[in-house]
């Protein structure tokens, strides 16, 4: 019983020592989270791009955005902030009878008034980016396009162009 009491002691000692020696191996270790939660941007079509009735064959066709008939819409969100704005190069229209036309957008302009008179060209035309008005949050875009006749036949066509918005901040 004597040299089962001594051993004891040793018996302790090497139990603590595996035990701080595990406990070294073990760590923690934080990171921060974070998040940015932004304001939603509402979009809304304000008017369509319109080419009035063309006669076959009689050539290309353009709306340009300061028209009346241009396609425009706007974009409201947090004051200041950027959005970029990207345009597709062209759309395929169809009619009703199966016929395609081709759409080719020209020269989209941006401002933050509602008058496109006063709007500046993006300096490419796919698009580029712009800021909401400091203001009041708003920024109004309008999109002018062409068509050719000249491969068209006589028909009514419609199609949807698609105009993509991404919020910079």
């Amino acid at each position: 019983m004597k040299p089962l009491i001594r051993f004891l002691p040793i018996l302790a000692i090497g139990l603590l020592l595996s035990t701080n020696g595990y406990a070294q191996n073990k760590g923690k270790a934080s990171i921060q989270a974070s998040a940015h939660v932004v304001q939603n941007n509402n979009v809304t079509a304000t008017s369509s791009i319109s080419i009035d009735q063309v006669a076959v064959n009689s050539g290309i066709h353009t709306v340009h955005p300061a028209e009346n008939k241009a396609g425009g819409f706007s974009l409201s969100g947090r004051p200041g902030d950027e959005v970029f704005i990207s345009f597709d190069r062209s759309a395929r229209l169809k009619s009703t009878a199966g016929d395609n036309l081709q759409f080719d957008a020209v020269n989209p302009v941006f401002s933050h008034s509602a008058n496109p008179r006063t709007a500046q060209t993006f300096k490419s035309a796919r698009g580029g980016t712009a800021s909401l008005s400091s203001r009041d949050g708003e920024l109004y875009v309008w999109l002018g396009g062409k068509v050719n006749s000249n491969v068209a036949k006589s028909g009514a066509y419609k199609g949807t162009y698609t105009v993509t918005i991404e919020y910079m901040n």
